[in-house]
């Protein structure tokens, strides 16, 4: 296990220690390794980014980093691609399909790729563009966090809602999107049946998408990474449980990234996120949300949803909602402590607490502290319009890239700071 999960594992044992809504300073977690971490996870959101790219531009970005391109597709809801990092190629070295485990040569709309060609640059090549990457800006110095180039694996992307992108089906995708009412998500394969429940639209995306990637997932060389931005997160999620479920991969060999995503999963009976991943025999570091600190997104369809909060103020609704919880019982979906779906895993939210109070930081949610600190002033974002519009910036996929990257800059320098005060 890498040493960046000792800060998850750790805070999980001392969580119910603390009070709700105490403040962790993560520089105490093992701030190095927690720090390479974050750096790895503003890549894997930098990673995600890509499938914003037009497709004649991915292959050779990929090779600058790295990585060896496997396959790509669209949907009329998302863009995906694979890549893989093999052990012992950390640059951009050409990677022979054979020894990158490729798929076959085709997937329903997705296409196997022939070999990577070499960036140029090599190894050297490779880590000098995580190296900028992974530099940020911090007033008039520029800091540079420790390259953190993706771990050896595969790894699976998939884009966020394109309204304006080439093969999008606007219609479609809106329906899609609506149908959020839960459903029972791969009840064949869970136990007892029908355990699980999905946002029933996305559920259908992520079958429909299941046709394309199946045979990539089965037979990667390695450890499968899935992450996405928005609705691309969402879908890895669901990809990474579908994998668990369907082909008996276990936890350990996966990973789901989410950034900025809504939550569209949840148990039948009402758990919360944990209660998911423990119900289907998953490490709770299998699975990690980031959310920014104003970025409404992640927050739809949870309990703490703005709209929700504002309809449950209104006094037949909450009686509904009361009325509801009394005769299906507590945690029910439309209930007053549920809306429809949990956050599933442990969830980090990315704050800028100012320079005074250390600039960036990440603070670890579980439990009760989740619907806590997720909540949103909504009246003070409408009283104050830059602080809106900043809300609105946060869920670009490349705000979270930059944030996590100031987070890891910020904190690899105050642990510098203290080893440098504990050894002058």
């Amino acid at each position: 296990m890498s040493c960046g999960y000792y800060p998850v594992i750790l805070w999980q044992a001392l969580e119910p220690i603390f009070l709700t809504g105490v403040h962790i300073n993560l520089i105490c977690l093992r701030p190095s390794c927690w720090a390479d971490q974050l750096q790895r996870d503003a890549n894997l959101a930098h990673l995600s980014g890509l499938c914003y790219l037009p497709p004649p531009q991915l292959q050779p970005k990929l090779e600058t980093l790295g990585l060896t391109l496997v396959a790509e597709g669209r949907t009329h809801f998302t863009r995906w691609y694979v890549a893989d990092r093999i052990p012992g190629s950390p640059g951009g070295e050409a990677v022979t399909p054979s020894a990158a485990g490729a798929a076959p040569d085709s997937a329903a709309t997705g296409q196997a790729l022939p070999t990577a060609r070499s960036s140029g640059g090599g190894a050297a090549a490779a880590t000098s563009e995580w190296a900028a990457a992974g530099a940020v800006r911090n007033g008039s110095s520029r800091t540079v966090a420790q390259a953190a180039p993706p771990q050896p694996g595969r790894y699976v992307f998939m884009r966020g809602v394109s309204w304006s992108s080439a093969g999008s089906d606007r219609t479609k995708l809106w329906s899609d999107l609506v149908r959020c009412w839960p459903t029972p998500f791969q009840e064949q394969f869970t136990r007892p049946a029908g355990a699980l429940v999905a946002h029933s639209g996305v559920a259908e995306m992520a079958t429909d998408l299941w046709q394309d990637l199946e045979a990539f997932i089965a037979r990667a060389p390695g450890d499968v990474h899935f992450a996405g931005h928005s609705l691309g997160g969402s879908l890895s999620l669901l990809l990474t449980v579908m994998s668990h479920l369907r082909l008996g991969m276990p936890g350990q060999r996966m990973t789901a990234t989410t950034f900025g995503s809504p939550p569209v999963l949840s148990l039948r009976r009402g758990e919360d996120g944990d209660a998911i991943l423990e119900a289907l025999g998953m490490a709770p570091s299998s699975v990690r949300n980031y959310v920014l600190d104003n970025d409404p997104v992640p927050r739809a369809l949870l309990s703490v949803d703005p709209t929700f909060e504002a309809l449950k103020a209104w006094m037949p609704v909450k009686s509904l909602l009361e009325l509801r919880e009394r005769l299906l019982g507590p945690g029910a979906v439309l209930s007053t402590s549920r809306f429809l779906y949990h956050t599933v895993g442990p969830v980090y939210l990315i704050r800028w607490l100012g320079q005074e109070g250390g600039g960036h930081s990440v603070l670890p949610l579980s439990g009760d502290q989740i619907q806590e600190h997720l909540k949103l002033d909504v009246e003070a974002l409408r009283a104050q319009p830059m602080r809106l519009a900043q809300a609105l910036m946060d869920h670009h996929h490349g705000s979270y890239a930059q944030e996590l990257r100031a987070a890891a800059a910020s904190l690899a320098r105050r642990s510098q700071q203290q080893q440098q005060a504990a050894y002058p």
